[in-house]
């Protein structure tokens, strides 16, 4: 069916990085139309940022919430918004990676 809203996951690779979250949101059967993207604040990419692509993308254009942070070694993203969901700090946060060892590259 023509004008199905579609958000979908859109993994994007720059410079040898593959940056996993991001999605990407548009109008199924519209022609091409201009990207809006949309960055997330320093807590990363969350359902409210691939919301305003969803939005975005029904209001004519195409949406692409990319989170433009790079994952750390020995941290991913889930702990990182389990840390925030719990008002973690940024404090502890930072003394959490400090205490983890460095793997050598």
């Amino acid at each position: 069916m023509d004008n199905d809203l579609v958000v979908e996951s859109f993994p994007l690779t720059y410079q040898g990085y593959t940056y996993k979250h991001a999605h990407i949101a548009y109008i199924k059967g519209r022609p091409p139309a201009p990207v809006v993207l949309i960055h997330p604040n320093y807590a990363g990419l969350k359902q409210f940022d691939i919301d305003q692509a969803a939005f975005l993308a029904k209001c004519g254009y195409v949406g692409f919430a990319l989170d433009e942070y790079k994952e750390i070694q020995g941290v991913s993203m889930k702990m990182v918004k389990r840390a925030w969901r719990r008002r973690a700090t940024l404090k502890k946060l930072c003394r959490a990676l400090k205490a983890r060892p460095v793997a050598a590259s």
